[in-house]
């Protein structure tokens, strides 16, 4: 049986990671409620996912704030349960997460939820999530996305045909000198790994689509394949954030009409170097 994901709200006065927060409530990875759900979903092994919030100038703004992985109950001292409840869990101090402060408040809307029960209205996150509720598989990818962007930053993934390779790695290398996480066939899949299924779960987390235009590429099955994938998550929450052509062939350009609509970036001669452009525009997406 594959563990069961939840998610739940804390106060954030509670669950700041400071010395005398850490003295008061004990330690960081656990979370205790008046209600026995949360043992029910996530204490035998399974995934919290604890979302806070803070104040902003209308409302307010929704953070994830840790991961508990790994679950299991947690004996709820004295002092503790007079404050929270009797129910609790803890997760491996090895496995689980802590995060920067965020915006999770549009993929928060996003959610499903086990029944299918989705927040419709921002102002009550919080009161929905006091009692822990279930999340979908399709809510834990969207989650682990969201949690791939924080502690990585954004992800371009570039598109190209083999026959470009030479392109690709002098681009790769540009980016990766500018600090940049960028997503590679040759680099990124280890030996033995199943090509596609690779490639589908670096599309699924990835931020930018940088594909080269070239004869080569409109007559790579591949290069269609990923342009169709990301253009299906374009523009949606948690989805890829701008679709980057990179034309190193005008003749090419007429072939790709699905991408006309984006900004296009020129680079027909391979003695130049990669348009500072393009590294510069990317370093400015956040």
């Amino acid at each position: 049986m594959t563990p069961t994901h939840a998610v739940a709200f804390v106060n954030y006065k509670y669950y700041r990671t400071s010395d005398e927060n850490m003295a008061r409530f004990g330690q960081a990875f656990t979370y205790i409620s008046k209600k026995p759900r949360v043992l029910q979903l996530v204490g035998d092994g399974g995934t919290l996912w604890i979302v806070t919030s803070f104040p902003i100038a209308r409302g307010r703004r929704y953070s994830l704030a840790y991961k508990l992985v790994k679950c299991k109950p947690l004996v709820v001292p004295d002092h503790l349960r007079r404050l929270f409840g009797d129910y609790g869990v803890i997760g491996s101090f090895k496995d689980s997460w802590h995060y920067p402060r965020n915006s999770l408040t549009n993929v928060l809307m996003s959610l499903e939820f086990v029944p299918p029960r989705p927040i419709h209205d921002p102002s009550v996150i919080g009161m929905s999530l006091m009692t822990a509720r279930q999340l979908s598989e399709a809510d834990v990818v969207m989650l682990e996305q969201y949690e791939e962007r924080l502690l990585f930053g954004k992800r371009i993934f570039i598109s190209y045909s083999s026959k470009d390779r030479r392109r690709a790695e002098r681009l790769e290398g540009e980016l990766l000198a500018h600090g940049q996480t960028v997503w590679r066939d040759v680099t990124s899949i280890p030996g033995g790994e199943e090509w596609a299924r690779k490639i589908d779960e670096a599309l699924a987390k990835t931020d930018v689509l940088l594909l080269l235009v070239s004869e080569h590429s409109a007559q790579s099955k591949w290069v269609r394949r990923e342009m169709e994938a990301a253009l299906s998550r374009y523009g949606k929450t948690n989805g890829i954030q701008r679709v980057v052509p990179v034309v190193l062939a005008q003749s090419a350009w007429a072939d790709f009409p699905e991408l006309h609509r984006f900004q296009r970036y020129t680079w027909t001669d391979p003695a130049q170097a990669v348009p500072q452009k393009v590294i510069d525009d990317l370093k400015l997406l956040e």
